[in-house]
């Protein structure tokens, strides 16, 4: 009587996602943990205010004017101290972030439309409509955004509105060029050339073939666009030419904190910090991202998680 050998079964091997190796990469996980943490602390501001977590940020003390962090006033516990006027400094920088991230959300958004509608027209078209659309994308880079930016403001009023308009119309360009370099490259791939051939029409190509591959390529130049736009609307406001008072923003709080740097350095540190590791964060963000992306960082990462 014969034993038959027991059979050996391969370990089966689990697909790792980007959720686990965002878990393995520390320092993308802080970056994802601080964006977070910051984006609901200026969503909820309103709630932590009515539930006494954080002081008004609009009520004034002048008699605890330019106090250093950790004092104590009539109005509660400052933990990041008061602004010139006796305001919570910590309230101010988390409505303050409304505005800042809010601008650069809804400027990213707009302007990756019109990025990524005209890159797509000049990639697949072609011929003079992408001579067309690249010769406005050099001209417009070819001027000092900033520049192009304070004319603007300064001819149509310093908003809200303008001023994402603005950021907006000058921030397109290199969305637009990626864009339109990659359609190229798509351009010419077999699957879409069998949609061509099944007779797939022009809008159902670009929609269903092309628009999807661009999604990780764009998403990486997003977030990096989004820190240039934080740091476009920090300058502007800081030159007095973005957000106005009353309202608050990291960049017109730096403005308001240059005259007090000698004697309250408080009012310039934290904005600016918090200005730094925003920025930070997203271009962290934006490399896991590209790392991500890479199949050769991709599969030695798969391989690391696969033996701890």
């Amino acid at each position: 009587m014969s034993l038959a050998a027991p059979a050996t079964t391969r370990p089966s091997r689990r697909r790792i996602s980007n959720w686990d190796m965002l878990l393995h990469d520390p320092v993308a996980l802080i970056a994802v943990i601080f964006l977070v943490l910051v984006s609901l602390a200026a969503i909820f501001a309103d709630q932590l205010v009515q539930t006494g977590l954080l002081l008004d940020p609009v009520a004034q003390n002048l008699l605890g004017r330019n106090k250093p962090p950790l004092f104590e006033s009539r109005l509660g516990l400052h933990l990041l101290g008061t602004d010139q006027l006796g305001r919570d400094l910590l309230a101010r920088l988390l409505f303050g972030a409304r505005i800042s991230l809010g601008v650069g959300v809804v400027t990213i958004v707009i302007s990756s439309l019109i990025g990524v509608t005209l890159g797509l027209v000049a990639g697949y078209r072609g011929g003079r409509v992408d001579d067309l659309i690249m010769r406005l994308v050099d001209i417009q880079m070819g001027f000092p955004q900033m520049l192009l930016a304070l004319i603007i403001i300064y001819a149509a009023g310093p908003s809200v509105t303008n001023l994402v308009l603005v950021l907006a119309l000058t921030r397109w360009m290199a969305i637009a060029r990626v864009t339109r370099a990659t359609t190229l490259s798509l351009g010419q791939t077999l699957f879409v050339e069998a949609a061509r051939s099944l007779g797939a029409s022009h809008l159902r190509i670009v929609l269903l073939h092309i628009l999807p591959n661009l999604t990780s390529t764009l998403l990486i130049l997003i977030s990096l666009e989004f820190g240039r736009v934080m740091l476009s609307e920090a300058g502007l406001s800081f030159l007095g030419m973005g957000i106005q008072p009353p309202n608050a923003s990291w960049g017109l709080m730096l403005a308001q904190g240059r005259s007090y740097i000698g004697t309250a350095w408080w009012l310039v540190t934290f904005p600016g910090m918090a200005i730094a590791l925003t920025t930070l964060a997203t271009n962290l963000l934006a490399g896991w991202a590209r790392s991500v992306n890479d199949p050769v960082y991709r599969k030695r990462m798969a391989a690391r998680i696969a033996r701890r």
